[in-house]
């Protein structure tokens, strides 16, 4: 725990349920238990601009030391710290042990890019991640075929967004495209459809009972979003899988070879935006780049001033250097 965090939480049937979070840092990182009690809960609104939905005493704990107030406005009047909420987040990572989400945990966290949690968690409320806007990467502190919560997660995010495995590089990382909801009336009879616009909402499906990713069901879906998604939907996925090819078997991996090669200005195009080294290296290495795409992939680097980038692109384009000739001299 960061010593200069100071919590305010509540006790909770399995544990505490952390109300709010003071200090000076957008990044947190959260203690795993407060005065001895397993932060189990994110409280309503927690990280909200404006807290709500909470009442009654509440408890401070900073480093070893925690103190009791009669609520949270006698505990914010008295502790005199900056809120770590709305706006000024921008990284969150969680306790392992935290199981639930409550109603708007993360409402108008709108500078949140990454947010991490563990295994534990299974119970995500409603409007958790309402104009999350900047949210991009999901990391699971777990094992790709592990039970967890990440299925939730998603459930309540219809923005696009790559969730990642733990791992330096991660074990496995998806990439889930946007989609889109509505509920249409059907004529007079006033029966109301569900429509969904987009492949995000199949992949999102793609969870056993317990909470575990079934890889082969997400790269069944890739198919069926060939017709429906953007040729830089197609390559974030595709590069995601074979960058971390966790549970990929090999024909769903030439698939997604042969969906970046369709596609190779589109995928040069947004790795260079990207300003990815190591991922433009990759599909360089994995001749997903290769012929004329590189050439053309290098003239564009040039032409954003990225060296780097044109450097590494010419150093796959350039023909191999034919053999030294060797000479045999004995009589």
């Amino acid at each position: 725990m960061d010593l200069q965090l100071c919590c305010l939480w509540q006790p909770a049937s399995e544990g505490a349920r952390l109300v709010r979070v003071l200090g000076e840092t957008p990044c947190p990182v959260l203690p795993q238990a407060l005065a001895g009690h397993t932060v189990a809960e994110i409280g309503p609104y927690c990280f909200a601009p404006v807290l709500r939905g909470v009442s009654g005493p509440v408890f401070a704990t900073m480093g070893s030391a925690t103190r009791e107030f009669s609520d949270t406005a006698q505990a914010l009047a008295a502790l005199a710290l900056p809120e770590i909420a709305g706006s000024f987040v921008q990284n969150i990572s969680l306790p392992a042990g935290v199981q639930q989400l409550n109603n708007a945990a993360f409402y108008n966290c709108r500078a949140l890019q990454t947010l991490s949690f563990g295994a534990a968690l299974r119970r995500v409320g409603s409007d958790c991640f309402t104009n999350c806007f900047a949210l991009q990467t999901l990391t699971v502190c777990a094992r790709p075929g592990e039970a967890t919560g990440l299925g939730k997660v998603l459930a309540s995010i219809t923005a696009p967004i790559t969730a990642q495995f733990m791992g330096e590089p991660p074990a496995a990382q998806l990439f889930f495209p946007e989609y889109s909801d509505d509920h249409p009336e059907n004529g007079p009879a006033h029966i109301f459809m569900h429509e969904f616009q987009g492949a995000g909402y199949l992949f999102r499906q793609c969870f056993g009972l317990s909470g575990e990713v079934h890889f082969a069901e997400y790269d069944a879906c890739f198919a069926r979003a060939e017709a429906l998604e953007t040729p830089e939907t197609l390559c974030r996925i595709a590069l995601s899988r074979l960058r971390f090819p966790a549970g990929l078997s090999s024909a769903c991996a030439e698939s997604y070879r042969a969906a970046c090669r369709r596609h190779a200005d589109v995928l040069a195009a947004w790795l260079l935006a990207e300003q990815a080294l190591p991922a433009l290296e990759f599909v360089c290495r994995e001749a997903l780049l290769c012929g004329e795409a590189l050439g053309r992939a290098a003239e564009l680097a040039a032409r954003q001033n990225q060296p780097q980038a044109a450097a590494l692109l010419l150093r796959f384009a350039a023909p191999a250097a034919p053999a030294a000739k060797r000479y045999d001299f004995d009589f």
